[in-house]
């Protein structure tokens, strides 16, 4: 009796512990239970909204929920939505009235956390998606601190939430450990995405910090960033976005998808094809079955990737054909995989087969023939074609060329139908560089599928035919004149049957070799000649022997030789062109000033809110040249001469912004003042130096100004009477034009840009 007691007391102690235990922890399904929240409310709370592509997150957190949600219940999750979403099967903890009167009640969050803690599950989710100008990526939060279950390790953190302070813990609860490791994993899942990870949060964000379960809270990207939200907002993305999401959701879970299949089976090897059969295949999460094939004669290079079709047996099947394979015959591999809804591929098994070569059916002919040659032209001809069945017939080249230099000369000719059913092309030697010998001319039938089928081959012996040539009576040349000379081609004959299109002239000097050549497009002239114009300049300047060959151009492309002549060009000075660019910077203008002005730069332009530094200077300098085309080097020059290094002295003040002496005249007028025109600032010194440069352009060059004209005496210059900087000065300007009256006045400049560093 005792030992009865006893063991009855052991009983009872046992059942009570248990009971105390199934208290304090609850048993778990043996299927976990999962909960997600669509952030906010559709056509309630929109969330972000893009104004510029009208996407609002309610909808992009609704249509992530659903799709996840759906894809964890295929492959059997006990999963609810915490509310509605439109065409959404799931389950959901609340309907949409009530979240309404939670929005009513200023108390939206409370109603849904309190539901999913009355529901207990093993995991909820929150979805969201973020709003911040153009920023990009997405984040995960998750909370240590649980309201009202542990209160053990509590403290607060300030610049987690806008003006207000958040909870954390130090020692957080189981619930809130797992928390953080689901996000961990969603990191490590969602880094195939193509956004980027921004950052994971602890945070007592509401559903995180007010449940019980492991929660975090998902900011999938930004509504706000206009190219990320079209991307969020597409289902492919989406459909991505919710694997990541399950895969987390499996490996939090330890969940793997066990699919397989009982046997993988060939048969029906005919005509180059095999049905590949797998059989048995079960296991949840299926999406669709492959079978990656290939022939083992050369590695994979003709892989194909099949998609097995489900047949009424609940068979899958694909079927092998020789024809995706480069017709290759031999042993093929078959593998099968089958692809779950997250993506992940299990392998099925694999089988091999040997598929014998197939003999495709061929367009053929009973004849390719050729007929006698006449003056260059001989005709092919095609007769008896025969066009077997399941081949469609869609023309025939026949491609041909002379043996002289290999096939260098190939064409492809395209056979035309003739009134008796036969095809005919015209070999023309004119087609072949004139080329006379032995001909060769193939003839290929081409299918509907661009395959082409030998139908035959044919020589034949086409004799030399002197082709038309395009001529000349004469071509000359006149006397050099300042390293100039024309070319004169007169007396043009075209023969029939050669239309001409233009004469070019490559010319070139002798002294090394054709290191200078040009080609010179000729010009018609009134009288029904053509001529061009050797310049100096366009050979490096070389003087000596010229020659000048001249071809006309047919229509086809092909030179005829008109003649050719030569010339002796005398040497001609070395002068320096004022328009174009000049390859500096302003600090090697600087390094000018500072290397040979014998002052400092004038703070005048520096004081009273000027604000124009040597650096500044030179670089408006660059700035003006540039826009009207004028090299700086020549503008800064001229002014360093101008003006004594910005030291002034004359009639003309520092306060001008007068850098060129503009208007100021030897009876002391004292020129242009920009300061006074255009302000004693910055704009008044950039225009006084874009007046000096349009006053350059003006001399240099017959092209009109790019920047509205400031130079008050552009007009009365000669346009381009002194395009090099010798001929500024008018004694060395041989039209007797030019800037200034002093001698040697553009070397001075020259010699000043010599010093340019």
């Amino acid at each position: 009796m005792l030992r009865k007691k006893i063991a009855f007391s052991f009983l009872m102690a046992f059942v009570l512990v248990f009971v105390y235990f199934a208290t304090i922890f609850p048993v778990k399904a043996a299927t976990p239970v999962i909960v997600i929240n669509p952030g906010h409310l559709v056509g309630r709370d929109s969330g972000a909204v893009n104004n510029n592509t009208n996407i609002q997150e309610a909808n992009l957190n609704a249509a992530l929920a659903a799709m996840t949600a759906e894809k964890l219940k295929s492959i059997g999750y006990d999963v609810y939505l915490t509310h509605p979403v439109s065409g959404c099967s799931i389950p959901t903890l609340l309907t949409t009235q009530q979240v309404n009167a939670g929005y009513d009640s200023n108390s939206s969050l409370k109603t849904i956390g309190d539901a999913i803690n009355a529901k207990n599950p093993d995991l909820a989710i929150s979805i969201h998606h973020n709003s911040g100008g153009n920023a990009s990526g997405y984040e995960f939060y998750w909370s240590s601190y649980r309201a009202g279950i542990d209160s053990e390790g509590v403290y607060t953190m300030t610049g987690l939430w806008p003006n207000d302070i958040a909870y954390l813990d130090s020692s957080p609860c189981y619930a809130a450990q797992r928390s953080k490791d689901f996000t961990n994993l969603l990191k490590s899942n969602f880094n195939s995405l193509s956004l980027p990870y921004r950052k994971t949060v602890e945070r007592d964000d509401y559903i995180p910090a007010h449940t019980t379960c492991p929660s975090v809270l998902i900011e999938a990207g930004f509504v706000s960033n206009d190219a990320e939200s079209r991307l969020l907002s597409s289902s492919n993305y989406q459909n991505d976005e919710a694997n990541k999401i399950v895969n987390s959701i499996n490996d939090f879970f330890g969940y793997d998808f066990d699919i397989t299949a009982e046997s993988i089976t060939v048969s029906s090897v005919n005509n180059g094809k095999a049905k590949v059969t797998i059989k048995g295949v079960s296991g949840a999460g299926l999406s669709h079955v492959l079978v990656p094939t290939w022939s083992e004669a050369n590695g994979q290079d003709d892989i194909q990737w099949y998609w097995a079709n489900k047949e009424k047996d609940g068979t899958f099947s694909a079927t092998i054909d020789v024809r995706n394979h480069n017709n290759e015959s031999g042993t093929y591999r078959a593998d099968a995989y089958a692809i779950d809804i997250t993506g992940k591929m299990h392998p099925l098994g694999q089988t091999t087969v040997e598929m014998p070569a197939i003999e495709t059916p061929k367009i053929t002919a009973d004849k390719v023939e050729v007929g006698t040659p006449d003056n260059g032209k001989a005709k092919v001809t095609i007769s008896g074609l025969k066009v077997p069945s399941g081949v469609s017939f869609d023309h025939i080249l026949v491609p041909t060329w002379s043996e002289a230099n290999g096939q260098d000369d190939l064409q492809w000719y395209w056979a035309s139908r003739e009134w008796n059913g036969s095809y005919s092309v015209t070999i023309d030697v004119r087609n072949h560089n004139n080329e006379s010998g032995t001909y060769r001319a193939d003839a290929y039938a081409i299918d509907t599928t661009g395959k082409m089928h030998l139908l035959g081959q044919t020589t034949v012996e086409m004799p030399a035919i002197e082709p038309p040539k395009i001529t000349a009576d004469k071509v000359e040349v006149g006397t050099p004149d300042n390293g100039k000379a024309k070319v004169t081609i007169s007396g043009l004959k075209v023969p029939s049957g050669v239309s001409f299109d233009h004469i070019l002239v490559p010319t070139w000097s002798e002294a090394n070799g054709q290191d200078d050549l040009q080609w010179y497009w000729a010009s018609r002239e009134w009288n029904g000649s053509y001529s061009v114009t050797i310049d100096v300049r366009n050979h490096n300047n070389e003087s000596g022997t010229y020659r000048a060959d001249a071809y006309a151009i047919d229509t086809t492309g092909k030179m005829h030789l008109l003649g050719q002549t030569t010339v002796e060009m005398p040497e001609i000075a070395q002068y320096h062109e004022i328009s174009g660019y000049a390859a500096i910077t302003y600090e090697s203008l600087v390094g000018l000033y500072n290397n040979f002005s014998s002052i400092d730069f004038p703070s005048y332009y520096t004081e009273n809110g000027r604000n124009v530094d040597l650096n500044r200077f030179a670089q408006l300098y660059i700035e003006e040249a540039n826009a009207e085309g004028i090299r700086a080097d020549v503008a800064f020059a001229q002014a360093m001469k101008e003006t004594g290094w910005l030291k002034f002295g004359g009639q003309v003040s520092i306060s001008q912004f007068n850098f060129a002496g503009l208007g100021a005249t030897d009876d002391g007028a004292a020129g242009m003042s920009f300061a006074q025109k255009y302000g004693d600032n910055e704009n008044g010194i950039r225009m006084g130096i874009r007046a000096q440069i349009q006053h350059l352009k003006a001399y240099a060059s017959t092209e009109p100004l790019n920047n509205v004209c400031v130079d008050e005496r552009f007009n009365l210059v000669k346009r381009g009477c002194a395009p090099y900087v010798e001929w500024l000065g008018q004694k060395e300007n041989p039209n007797g034009y030019g800037w200034a009256t002093g001698a040697n006045y553009g070397q001075g400049i020259i010699d000043i840009m010599n010093r340019i560093p």
